[in-house]
C-alpha cells in the first residue's frame, strides 16, 4: 500500500490505515486515537462488535467517532 501511495502522491500525504476482518474495529479505533486518518465500512467487516452485525456503515462510523480524541499538547 505504501508503494502505491508513494507512486500516486509522492510525499504529499499523511498516514492512514484500514483494518479488515475481525480486527477492523480495534485497528481503526487505535488509528483514530493516534489522530490518523481511518477508513471503515461494511466492505471490510460486517460486524460492529463480536457476534453482532452492523446495521450499516454509519453505525461503524458513529462508533469510531464516539472515541475521545487524544490530547495534542
Amino acid at each position: 500500500m505504501r508503494q502505491t501511495a508513494d507512486k500516486l502522491f509522492g510525499s504529499d500525504y499523511v498516514w492512514s490505515l484500514l483494518g479488515a476482518g475481525k480486527h477492523q474495529m480495534a485497528v481503526v479505533t487505535q488509528g483514530a486515537l493516534l489522530s490518523g486518518n481511518v477508513r471503515i465500512g461494511l466492505e471490510d467487516s460486517l460486524f460492529i462488535e463480536r457476534g453482532r452485525k452492523a446495521a450499516c456503515n454509519a453505525e461503524q462510523v458513529t462508533k469510531i467517532q464516539a472515541k475521545p480524541a487524544p490530547s495534542l499538547r
